[in-house]
């Protein structure tokens, strides 16, 4: 008896400690089970080629990315290596490390040049100012600002019929203000060119939900700018808040995603005018930080990555996809250009559908 119980409590010990190990392994590692098989057509004509008639921009479907700009968040990024302290204060966070941060905030694995190519035309862009420069950021640094911004102007000169919109509503200044973003944004230069020269319209002069496909791309490609700040006379940006309706599901259940996407959809099905002349985004990302299922969950859930790989297929092919479009015309999305189960292909596919109906 006495020797049965020392192999129980020996074979105890070793699953406590392999379990253990296993815990700190998956915590401090910046792995991710997602492949990196990207779709081998190129969407770049998507809005030249589908859009029919002359349609208001909030009515146009699109792919969106949401934290667009976080592709190279890394446990190793030499820039950030303590991120945002708000997070790191955090004791449960502490206790795993870099790792496991740095997979539930890296949202895509493509720059912004591949995301346009692969379809995309919303980007979610979170920005911050570290040490006099300018990068985007989601709990750690990803990459600086100007490197995405010449992505995106290179992408729009090769691609005129095409536009982007640009959303900048998470952005710490610092010691300095929008004006001073907008400032910077404007001497990043392809070429010459600047991300303000495709905005071809005075959007202090016409009204979001008044603005057309052929406003946008009149001459060239477009791009139409969201910033949370107040809209001025000579200024190329709609305010947020009076510009969009994005409701965050704050779940990493697909059960739960998906009742409270069915929710939002029902809501704006059933009251016509509401939010009407706002763009209006699917936000169907799943959210993985001490929600849900809690901490152990999130861990073992292993990034932000892997859950979109698997949740991103079962959201093109859900029964009310198409229907969703009615009322939330942009699809946003962690990996957005991810193609398990064909997803880039078919979500693209979808969109161009409604596009041209």
């Amino acid at each position: 008896m006495k020797k049965l119980l020392k192999r129980l409590f020996i074979t105890i010990g070793i699953v406590l400690v392999l379990a253990i190990a296993s815990f700190l392994f998956v915590g401090l590692s910046a792995f991710s089970f997602s492949n990196d098989k990207v779709t081998e057509a190129d969407y770049s004509g998507i809005m030249k080629d589908n859009i029919t008639g002359n349609p208001r921009v909030v009515d146009i479907a699109m792919l969106g990315a949401h934290d667009a700009f976080s592709n190279q968040i890394s446990p190793k990024n030499a820039v950030d290596p303590q991120g945002d302290q708000g997070i790191l204060n955090n004791a449960a966070v502490q206790l795993v490390g870099n790792g496991m941060i740095s997979r539930l905030e890296k949202a895509q694995k493509s720059g912004a040049y591949d995301l346009l190519k692969r379809g995309v035309r919303y980007f979610d862009v979170r920005i911050t100012l570290l040490d006099g420069e300018w990068y985007t950021v989601h709990g750690h640094i990803s990459g600086r600002l100007d490197g995405y911004i010449t992505e995106t102007v290179k992408f729009l000169s090769e691609n005129p019929g095409e536009f982007v919109v640009f959303d900048m509503q998470h952005v710490k200044t610092g010691d300095k203000t929008f004006a001073d973003v907008f400032d910077y944004i404007e001497s990043v230069k392809y070429e010459g060119v600047s991300l303000f020269d495709f905005v071809r319209f005075d959007p202090a002069a016409i009204f979001l939900g008044e603005l057309t496909y052929d406003d946008v791309v009149s001459g060239g490609a477009g791009a139409v700018i969201l910033a949370n700040t107040e809209q001025y006379a000579g200024g190329f940006h709609y305010e947020y808040d009076a510009s969009m309706r994005s409701v965050w599901h704050q779940h990493n259940s697909s059960d739960v995603m998906l009742e409270r996407i069915d929710a939002e959809y029902n809501a704006l099905k059933n009251a016509p005018a509401l939010d009407r002349d706002k763009f209006r985004v699917n936000q169907a990302q799943k959210t993985s930080l001490l929600t849900g299922d809690g901490i152990v969950g999130t861990i073992f859930g292993w990034s932000l990555l892997d859950m979109a790989n698997s949740f991103n297929p079962k959201l093109v092919e859900h029964k009310d996809f198409e229907n969703w479009l009615t009322v939330m015309p942009i699809f946003m999305v962690d990996y957005a250009d991810s193609m398990k189960g064909g997803f880039n292909d078919k979500v693209i596919e979808k969109i161009n559908a409604f596009n041209r109906a």
